[in-house]
């Protein structure tokens, strides 16, 4: 089975979502409280094949019960035993990638049902098969909703690495019914009966699991067994575990549990059945997660559908641009937008800009880590009003490998994608798009004054005092990728024909010289941004810290006045 179409209304954090599904395989992505999880637990609540589920007013919409929750699921490639005429075929409708949902299935469209979960204020669910032909739609049991397939892994994962009621042991070993009555006799026979030959059921599945758990990246240190977890005997939850040798597979890290309990899921998830994970990284090292996703991934035949969550980096540049959905909320109201197949290199250069609110497109790594300590200094130095950027979903980004003059481009596919998005850079060429093209769609850019780059512009309005520092933090830099101090000095001073170890650092010295203050400060900063004194996102951090010591005394400099535009865009 594969969703075709979700639509939400009053649910949790979403006021209202439509969205249209056409992949096998898709990553949720975006900020914090955007409500990709909201999506998964909607769907979950919809195909759930339990019969009894609570509800709060916390779950509906600002807590506002007048209006119901609703939450449409389409579903398609469907089983014979959904569809034929004397079980749900007079509740069919057609969908398709052109015309999305209609309500009589044709040629060309694909057969699909509409299940319907609707919770009013007297906070009992009632799910329904509907389509326009019959709106009240009838009433369709825990039963049915359970050959849809779906399966939820979230945080809580040690209920699965037990045999009991609903648990992916449970459902790799078989029917229902032989599980209950194994639990129910060694409940009575205690440790006796783990050992008992009528236990062959579950050491077969036991074995299984270990075969799966190789599969998914998880190595036994012995072997999965059946025993006696007494812990879990005193909660009343199931006795009966999985076990590595003598240990229950729950005391495993979080990581090796959760890929173990997926493992297990995904072999009893039923042919095409549809899988939910929600912060799929959870516990996981990077190689582990990346061969995860891989091991997820519906091949171009299976009937399987595989939906996740993310907010890791990793987990995105695994992915192909269009496997990737981002969520953006705007008061409730919430769209998911697919990203096209050119921004794969986007995805790779940039993937940790997917996960913002807003986004700060630097020129360089340079312009990132100045961000970084303003972020600092405009949060805890000039007070907490100021919010951080973590708090607000702001991230700086600079692509990598150098890509400095593509960004103004990333930063058009950024905004394309929803993200509030500035751009922050030098005027010492030209930008491509330009800056006027930018404006236009939408971009808020800030660039330095009468052509600079930021070395240059920050050169010109410190105080005089202020460039001893510029040059100290440029020392500081070269010694810290094995260069000599000296190098920097003799560098500035061979702009005033000055000997070889004869400056040394003090601009006073160029100053008694007779050299302008102007010719000085324009001197200092050709030469830090033609040997890249500050290009790293470290050295960058440096450079703010000589703006910040010198701020007060810069109120009506171009860079002051930059910064301040700046922090404005950032606490919009």
């Amino acid at each position: 089975m594969k969703i075709r179409h979700i639509q939400i209304r009053n649910f949790r954090g979403i006021r209202e979502l439509d969205w249209q599904i056409i992949q096998s395989h898709i990553c949720l992505i975006g900020h914090g409280d955007s409500t990709k999880s909201t999506i998964l637990d909607a769907i979950q609540l919809c195909l759930s094949p339990r019969w009894a589920l609570s509800f709060t007013d916390a779950d509906f919409y600002n807590c506002e019960t007048a209006n119901p929750i609703e939450i449409i699921t389409t579903v398609g490639e469907l089983p014979d035993t959904l569809i034929c005429q004397e079980k749900f075929g007079d509740y069919l409708r057609g969908w398709s990638v052109g015309t999305g949902l209609v309500d009589e299935p044709s040629d060309g469209t694909e057969r699909v049902l509409s299940v319907a979960l609707i919770v009013d204020e007297s906070l009992e669910p009632k799910w329904v098969l509907i389509n326009d032909r019959e709106p009240e739609g009838i009433r369709i049991s825990a039963y049915d909703r359970k050959k849809f397939g779906a399966t939820s892994l979230g945080m809580y994962v040690d209920h699965h690495l037990s045999w009991g009621k609903n648990s992916a042991l449970s459902q790799l070993t078989g029917n229902d019914e032989d599980v209950s009555s194994v639990l129910a006799e060694a409940s009575r026979s205690a440790r006796e009966a783990v050992a008992n030959s009528t236990l062959s059921e579950l050491n077969r599945s036991a074995e299984k699991a270990s075969e799966l758990a190789k599969v998914f990246g998880v190595l036994p240190h012995e072997q999965f067994t059946v025993g006696l977890d007494a812990k879990l005997s005193v909660t009343g939850q199931a006795t009966l575990t999985l076990h590595d040798g003598q240990i229950p597979a729950r005391m495993a890290g979080l990581g090796s549990r959760r890929l173990l309990t997926l493992a297990i899921q995904h072999e009893s998830v039923p042919e095409g059945g549809i899988l939910l994970i929600d912060e799929i990284e959870a516990g996981l090292e990077p190689h582990r997660l990346r061969h995860l996703i891989r091991k997820l991934r519906p091949s171009e035949i299976s009937k399987q559908q595989v939906i996740m969550t993310t907010h890791s980096s990793v987990a995105i540049e695994e992915h192909s641009a269009y496997e990737l959905y981002i969520v953006h909320n705007v008061d409730g109201k919430i769209s998911i937008l697919s990203t096209p197949r050119i921004l794969q290199s986007l995805v790779r250069k940039a993937s940790e800009a997917f996960l913002a609110r807003k986004i700060i497109a630097c020129e360089g790594p340079t312009e990132v880590g100045f961000m970084r300590k303003m972020d600092q200094y405009w949060h805890t130095e000039e007070g907490e009003q100021n919010m951080p950027f973590a708090c607000l979903g702001v991230f700086p980004i600079a692509l990598t490998g150098g890509a400095g003059s593509s960004m103004p481009i990333s930063a058009i596919q950024f905004n394309q994608l929803g993200y509030h998005v500035a751009y922050l850079g030098d005027s010492d060429v030209p930008l491509n798009p330009t800056e006027e093209t930018m404006t236009e769609e939408g971009i808020t850019v800030f660039v330095w004054s009468e052509s600079k780059s930021i070395e240059e512009r920050i050169c010109c309005d410190l105080p005089i005092d202020g460039l001893n520092d510029f040059i100290s933090g440029a020392v500081g830099c070269v010694v810290d990728r094995g260069g000599s101090e000296n190098s920097v000095y003799d560098l500035i001073g061979s702009e005033f024909n000055v000997d070889s170890g004869d400056f040394d650092g003090d601009v006073q010295t160029l100053i008694d010289l007779g050299h302008s203050e102007a010719n000085i400060r324009e001197a200092i900063g050709k030469q830090a941004k033609a040997n890249t004194w500050y290009k790293r996102i470290s050295y960058g951090e440096r450079l703010a810290e000589v703006v910040i010591k010198h701020i007060n005394s810069m109120a009506e400099s171009n860079v002051a006045k930059t910064l301040s535009a700046l922090k404005e865009w950032v606490n919009e």
